[in-house]
């Protein structure tokens, strides 16, 4: 397993029990490792969390995720201004100035640089 310092990505998820917001890094092979996780009081603990579950991990330069319930402003802000961080971040209806202009972007113009295609699950799924 390799070290928080040397990741080059970290997904910061809450899992589907309530109550737990997890930090995990994608090591080779598909497997994960755990960096950093804890306990919260409810869906609204983990927001106010996603700061203090990060804070003691070098992210500088490495790439983090996050779903839709952690794409707030501040959090972008802490991981860019404080962490020094890039992110991807899932952007719903809930933040629908920006869901619109980033449905406005012409990404049909934006080359793919890989395609699979999979099926599991009784469906099919591309991915780009």
């Amino acid at each position: 397993m390799r070290s928080p310092s040397t990741a080059r990505a970290c997904a910061a998820r809450a899992p589907r029990r309530p109550g737990r917001c997890t930090c995990c890094q994608p090591p080779p092979h598909g497997e994960r490792a755990t960096l950093n996780h804890r306990q919260v009081a409810g869906k609204k603990g983990e927001i106010s969390e996603f700061e203090p579950l990060l804070a003691s991990l070098d992210l500088a330069g490495r790439t983090v995720t996050f779903d839709a319930r952690h794409t707030r402003h501040a959090h972008a802000q802490f991981l860019v201004g404080e962490k020094k961080a890039p992110y991807t971040a899932i952007v719903n209806d809930n933040h629908p100035k920006l869901h619109d202009f980033l449905k406005s972007l012409s990404w049909n113009q934006v080359p793919l640089g890989h395609t699979t295609r999979e099926k599991g699950h009784g469906r099919g799924s591309i991915r780009n």
